[in-house]
């Protein structure tokens, strides 16, 4: 590396990891989306203690969060086979099949339109009322939640902001992060999630 590349490096600080986990997948993943082939993968869910095989037909990838995903269409030989979003991380082989398949119509670009990361429900977006204190009002605005935000009020006591989201883990995770700078207004349901969700957090620190 030259000196001058060694200067740059310490201007730019990049906040991600220097290589992903599972990258090495990737060109057989391309290749297999490119030509259409029927991929065979062995995936392991941080939830279950081996791997499972899976048939499926690969669309899409998505980076969320220092990750790559892929979203593919689930083959199953006697359920309903239907999407689903695998980690690259998360995979032990790659076999691209030399079988083809014929996509079905997705909306590659605004699969993910309605929600933040890459978890998805099956449930519909729900209108979702934020309200923030002054102090994060400037910081969401420059720097929106999602690109549905909506300011509904804006004064120097509050900042309500409307979103149209799936409500799914990677939401909670980002309205937990600000803690006791938000408040969920709307739906009742999320605002529920919310309060479980702190009063175990507060029974984690407690003695007994």
């Amino acid at each position: 590396q030259s000196r001058e590349n060694k200067a740059d490096s310490k201007i730019l600080l990049l906040d991600r990891p220097k290589r992903y986990k599972g990258i090495e997948h990737l060109s057989e993943i391309v290749e297999a989306i490119r030509h259409k082939n029927v991929m065979r993968i062995h995936y392991q869910p941080f939830n279950k203690s081996e791997a499972k095989k899976h048939t499926v037909h690969p669309y899409f990838i998505k980076e969320y969060n220092g990750r790559m995903y892929l979203i593919g269409k689930d083959i199953h030989p006697t359920k309903e086979s239907i999407f689903l979003t695998f980690a690259f991380d998360r995979m032990s082989e790659v076999l691209k099949m030399n079988q083809t398949f014929r996509e079905d119509e997705l909306d590659k670009e605004n699969y993910f339109n309605a929600t933040i990361g890459i978890s998805l429900t099956g449930e519909k977006p729900e209108k979702i009322l934020l309200q923030f204190e002054p102090a994060q009002a400037n910081y969401i605005k420059s720097q929106p939640v999602h690109h549905s935000q909506k300011i509904i009020k804006d004064t120097a006591s509050q900042l309500v902001i409307a979103l149209n989201l799936v409500i799914n883990y990677e939401l909670m995770a980002m309205l937990l992060s600000f803690g006791d700078k938000v408040k969920v207004l709307k739906p009742a349901s999320l605002a529920d999630r919310i309060v479980v969700a702190a009063k175990n957090m507060i029974r984690q620190y407690e003695t007994a």
